[in-house]
């Protein structure tokens, strides 16, 4: 037994050999892992951003043909024409269904998600001189009127796009994005 410690033995020699400073990682394997974890991050953040953006321009075309289609189901329901509009305030999208005869300023207007726009170069809808785009219904739930697109986009970018038609005389409607939106 002269060669040989015992094992706890062995590790209590070991222990005394090392000291407090020497446990734990080195500054260049720190700074190796914070370096791949900021590569990460930079790869990460923009594609994070642009399904956020994505979402949300979804939400704000789904809204737009939800208030559509509740103009539409109106104005079969009351037997009067009534319209789905939508405007800008203060940068901030909105959107109302109202009869025809009502007037932009009696109308109660709901926000969409923030940082949606319109899209006023691609959209078709009848644009008023206060700015306000409309599509009309009649009693029947056909379209009256002008036939069209609202399209939406996010500020500063050219892609990507939602849009909305009215597409028939009958009152369809369909969804559509991107460079479809165009046509």
């Amino acid at each position: 037994m002269l060669g040989r410690s015992h094992p706890r033995r062995r590790w209590a020699l070991c222990s005394k050999h090392f000291g407090k400073w020497e446990a734990g990682y080195t500054l260049t394997e720190t700074i190796v892992v914070l370096a791949i974890i900021g590569a990460l991050t930079a790869i990460a953040i923009p594609s994070f951003v642009y399904i956020v953006d994505i979402r949300r321009l979804n939400n704000a075309q789904d809204q737009i043909l939800q208030t559509m289609r509740r103009a539409q189901q109106q104005s079969q329901h009351q037997r009067v024409n009534y319209r789905a509009s939508f405007r800008e305030v203060d940068d901030v999208m909105q959107l109302a269904i109202h009869p025809s005869t009502a007037l932009p300023t009696d109308v109660t207007w709901s926000n969409l998600p923030e940082g949606i726009r319109i899209d006023t170069e691609a959209t078709t809808f009848y644009r008023n001189s206060q700015g306000v785009y409309s599509v009309q219904f009649n009693y029947r739930g056909n379209v009256s009127g002008r036939l069209g697109r609202m399209t939406v986009h996010r500020p500063n970018q050219a892609m990507p796009k939602r849009c909305v038609f009215a597409s028939t005389l009958i009152g369809t409607m369909r969804r559509d994005m991107d460079r479809n939106c165009a046509r």
